[in-house]
């Protein structure tokens, strides 16, 4: 299923990710909703271990990239 989710903030709470670029609140994104699922990463940075729920960006059928869930708000969904 493809949903469209609004970004709603450009930090996480914990601060290891951030989108650096001029992307503004309230853009939308469109989504795979069936791609939710939590990773375990290491942000080498902070040195620090992390575990998050992300989802997938897609453009048509094409997947390019990843986001946290918290940064976004999932505003609609509809099937394929």
């Amino acid at each position: 299923m493809i949903g469209i989710a609004k970004l709603i903030k450009t930090k996480s709470d914990d601060g290891l990710f951030e989108i650096k670029d001029d992307t503004p609140l309230g853009k939308e994104y469109f989504v795979d909703l069936n791609s939710r699922r939590v990773v375990r990463g290491y942000n080498t940075t902070h040195k620090v271990e992390w575990k998050k729920e992300i989802i997938n960006l897609i453009d048509g059928e094409l997947c390019y990239g990843w986001i946290p869930t918290e940064l976004l708000e999932i505003e609609r969904c509809f099937t394929e």
